[in-house]
């Protein structure tokens, strides 16, 4: 049975939200130099969302509360949620687009590249498509990102 752990949504400057993580909850997390968690909330336990830690001298450690997910969860800065954390196990620690994994598997050249690229490049890339709610934008941006690695960008910057 999930642990969840009573945490309160903050917000910091420009409408950023997070929940901040007390050291008995992030310790046994960081292990082997882990930063990315799986991240269930008991008010929607089938919502999982691939999450990183981060960290400031001021705040601590914290993971952000994007404005979809608030959405999604009912919630405000200021109100308290449950979660449940987990060391992301997943091949990328973020959801592969369904469309990208297609492009990917019809045009090995541009899957050859995407594979060199750093975890975080490949996260940022298929995060791109994820953005966009139309499933022709989303086909659209993959076959465009698929176009730019074979160009020889390799960053979504």
């Amino acid at each position: 049975m999930a642990t969840y752990h009573k945490c309160k949504i903050e917000t910091m400057g420009k409408g950023m939200h997070f929940v901040a993580l007390p050291d008995t909850i992030i310790n046994p997390l960081l292990a082997e130099g882990n930063k990315r968690v799986l991240c269930t909330f008991k008010a929607a336990p089938t919502l999982i969302t691939h999450s990183a830690i981060q960290r400031t001298k001021t705040l601590g450690y914290y993971i952000y509360i994007g404005k979809q997910l608030m959405q999604q969860l009912q919630v405000k800065a200021g109100d308290w949620v449950e979660l449940h954390l987990q060391v992301d196990t997943t091949v990328y620690q973020f959801e592969m687009p369904e469309v990208f994994a297609e492009v990917l598997a019809t045009d090995p050249a541009a899957a050859d590249i995407f594979g060199t690229l750093t975890d975080g490049n490949k996260r940022s890339l298929m995060h791109l498509i994820t953005q966009v709610k139309s499933i022709d934008k989303q086909i659209e941006r993959a076959l465009k990102i698929a176009q730019q690695l074979k160009a020889g960008v390799t960053s979504a910057k």
